[in-house]
C-alpha cells in the first residue's frame, strides 16, 4: 500500500528511483508478504523534489524478515536503509550516500553495518547511466571490508 502526497509516481514495470528533477514526489508505503511460516514486513518513505539547480532524492526503509520453518536459512532480522542524493542538473551528476544496518534477532552473529558514497552520471537519463561507489562493509565479529562498485546501466525499448 502506498500513499503519494504530491505528484504520482510513474506507472510501469518498476519505479525509477529518481525522476532527475522532473517531478515532485513524496510517498510513504507499507507492505507485507507471508508464505506458510515465512513473514516479511516493510515500511518506507521516498522523496524526489526539485531544489535549486537540481533535485533532492532520498529514501528510508525498514524491513523485518522471518523465514520461520518455510525458509530455514533466512534468520529473523531487522534491516534499515537510508539513501540520500542530490542531482546536479547541469552536470548530469548525483552524489549519493547510502547506509544500511542488519540486525539478526536473538543473536549478534550476522549483524552488519554498511555504508557507501558515490556518484551517478546520467548521460542519457534513465536510459543510459554509470554509477560508481566506494563503501565499507562491517560484519560484527569479522574483519571489515572495502568495496568499490562500478555499474553501467543501459535500457533499450
Amino acid at each position: 500500500m502506498q500513499y503519494q502526497f504530491l505528484e504520482p509516481e510513474a506507472t510501469g514495470f518498476f519505479y525509477t528511483g529518481t525522476y532527475l528533477g522532473t517531478k515532485k514526489v513524496a510517498a510513504v508505503a507499507a507492505a507485507f508478504d507471508t508464505q506458510n511460516d515465512y513473514h516479511a514486513y516493510d515500511v518506507d518513505a521516498f522523496v524526489d523534489y526539485p531544489a535549486g539547480p537540481g533535485a533532492v532524492t532520498g529514501q528510508l526503509a525498514y524491513n523485518r524478515f522471518d523465514g520461520g520453518d518455510t525458509f530455514l536459512t533466512l534468520s529473523k532480522q531487522n534491516v534499515m536503509l537510508l539513501e540520500l542524493g542530490y542531482f546536479l542538473r547541469d552536470l548530469k551528476l548525483t552524489p549519493v550516500f547510502q547506509f544500511t544496518n542488519r540486525g539478526i534477532v536473538d543473536t549478534r552473529v550476522g549483524d552488519q553495518t554498511q555504508w557507501s558514497i558515490g556518484v551517478n552520471y546520467w548521460w542519457a537519463g534513465q536510459n543510459a547511466n554509470v554509477k560508481a561507489a566506494y563503501g565499507r562493509i562491517d560484519p560484527r565479529g569479522l574483519a571489515a571490508q572495502n568495496e568499490f562498485t562500478i555499474q553501467l546501466q543501459v535500457f533499450y525499448f
